[in-house]
């Protein structure tokens, strides 16, 4: 890894394989003495075999074109591996339009495990910073910068408030609504997508026939590139909720009759059937009280029945004894003339 010198990201793809390897050698607590397995060593072996090839990969120096019209595209991705950052320069003259990678970064996926939309999120985040480190270095004049994302729900969150989500997700919208404004995000293919080339890692002989590393999709070399909108279909409104900030609702009752009559048990002719529907009231006024991730929506249990059974009870005793449970509760001496008197 220490003889790969590529302060521009340019060979990442393949630093990134190795990256993601060592992470493994971590994740298996391995000795610096021990013997790895079979499978790691193959891939090491593999790697060191083909690592002088990139020798072979060129880049030019100049990327720019005399009286070209200059624009900036920025591409993301992640995997459950990686996340990959890539910018690309498009020149446009009057004859042809030319593409060349600019820079790119790279990083491994945290060892704590998040979910994937998470992922593209960081990748997203990851290339806020690298177009604010890299346009105030461009000394030519750009004339639009796009930023491009093949997760819809990224590309939905950054189209939001920041306030609606779950910490996580809400400081990393804000962070990139912060660092880029003049910035056209859109949406493209995972297969046309470079930055897809980083996020797993590649070996150094597929790198050097990696046209759409080096190049970018086909379509950024064309006159037009697609500009596809996307709607929010209720399986994307899904997968964004899961995100979604949990919110207190205050919810207003009207009490029309304090007395509540037990005449509507005698409805219910089943005994268990009347227990399992006043269980049934019961969970759903401590779910009120719960967040969604917490309320419960399983088969009823043992304690809940009980539960139910002691609430019938209360309530039969509160109709039949209204005159004895009030002294009961004041611990007074019940009168010889109550019904709890034989």
């Amino acid at each position: 890894m220490a003889r790969v010198f590529d302060p521009l990201g340019l060979l990442s793809p393949c630093v990134i394989f190795m990256k993601i390897l060592l992470q493994q050698l971590w994740q298996g607590k391995f000795s610096w003495d021990q013997p790895l397995p079979d499978e790691l060593s193959s891939i090491w072996r593999t790697f060191q075999e083909e690592l002088h090839l990139l020798k072979r990969v060129t880049s030019p120096r100049y990327v720019l074109k005399p009286n070209a019209v200059v624009e900036v595209h920025g591409f993301c991705d992640a995997s459950e591996k990686a996340y990959y950052a890539a910018i690309y320069i498009r020149c446009i003259s009057i004859d042809s339009i030319r593409v060349s990678l600019l820079t790119s970064k790279t990083r491994v996926a945290p060892l704590k495990v998040q979910s994937l939309p998470r992922l593209e999120l960081c990748s997203a985040l990851l290339l806020a910073n690298l177009l604010q480190a890299t346009l105030p270095a461009l000394t030519v004049r750009i004339s639009e910068t796009f930023a491009w994302s093949d997760s819809k729900i990224t590309l939905a969150w950054l189209k939001s408030e920041p306030r609606r989500w779950q910490p996580f997700v809400a400081n990393r919208v804000a962070q990139i609504q912060e660092l880029i404004h003049n910035v056209h995000w859109n949406f493209v293919s995972g297969l046309e997508n470079p930055a897809d080339c980083g996020t797993r890692g590649i070996l150094p002989t597929k790198l050097e026939q990696c046209d759409l590393w080096f190049n970018g999709p086909d379509w950024l070399k064309s006159s037009t590139f697609p500009n596809e909108e996307f709607e929010e279909n209720p399986q994307l409104q899904e997968d964004m909720s899961a995100e979604a900030k949990r919110t207190s609702k205050v919810i207003m009752l009207n009490v029309v009759d304090e007395n509540f009559k037990v005449e509507v048990f005698q409805k219910f002719s089943s005994w268990n059937k009347l227990k399992r529907i006043v269980a049934y009231c019961l969970r759903f006024v401590k779910n009120c009280s719960l967040a969604t991730c917490q309320r419960k929506r399983s088969f009823l249990t043992t304690a809940e029945l009980n539960e139910a059974e002691k609430c019938i009870v209360k309530f039969i005793q509160r109709d039949h004894f209204s005159m004895e449970v009030p002294i009961f509760r004041q611990a007074s001496n019940f009168l010889r003339t109550t019904r709890l008197f034989p």
